[in-house]
């Protein structure tokens, strides 16, 4: 796997994982209560024998309808669930120097960028371009953070303390890495 010394190029790994883990929450939040409100949508609520496409669907240019749209919308809402649980996970687990939350948000986020993927192949299939693309960035945005996610996991593991009162003076957790890889 990938290592990273610094997360986003300059930003302390402890710290990055940090705010990761709070906009990973926060991006999560947001969509659930996006989701909630447009499956409660009150156009919902007029004619239930009407086979005629959810508000969404008709933005998108998707031809999806009601009942479908709502069950997209009960999955979006069910995994922004769990993706605030090990979002609070990563954060703990920086905080309190546990590799095994952070192991457990690694994997959580290979299934969301699976899930991501095979959305966005759904939707290329119905002929919309630009939301595929929107959320193929996403994606690679999100396998960035999960090499950096992965890069302490395996630190922690080797017996590198991430918590946040560490000095300057400390070693490099990479420094040693790299001289065993070279020696090898």
């Amino acid at each position: 796997m990938c290592w990273v010394n610094k997360c986003c190029i300059f930003v302390p790994l402890n710290f990055g994982l940090v705010v990761i883990g709070v906009i990973n929450f926060l991006i999560a939040a947001c969509l659930s209560i996006v989701s909630i409100v447009c499956y409660f949508n009150k156009e919902k609520m007029t004619v239930l024998t009407e086979e005629k496409p959810h508000f969404i669907a008709e933005a998108l240019g998707l031809d999806l309808k009601m009942e479908t749209m709502n069950m997209i919308l009960s999955a979006v809402v069910l995994v922004c669930v769990f993706w605030m649980l090990f979002s609070v996970l990563l954060i703990k687990g920086v905080v309190q120097n546990e590799p095994s939350l952070i192991l457990s948000y690694f994997s959580f986020g290979i299934i969301l960028t699976i899930l991501c993927q095979l959305a966005s192949l759904l939707l290329l299939l119905n002929k919309c371009w630009w939301i595929p693309l929107f959320i193929f960035v996403a994606s690679m945005i999100n396998i960035h953070c999960l090499v950096a996610v992965h890069s302490v996991y395996e630190l922690m593991q080797k017996g590198t303390d991430f918590r946040f009162q560490r000095q300057e003076q400390d070693e490099d957790p990479l420094a040693g890495y790299f001289d065993e890889a070279f020696e090898a």
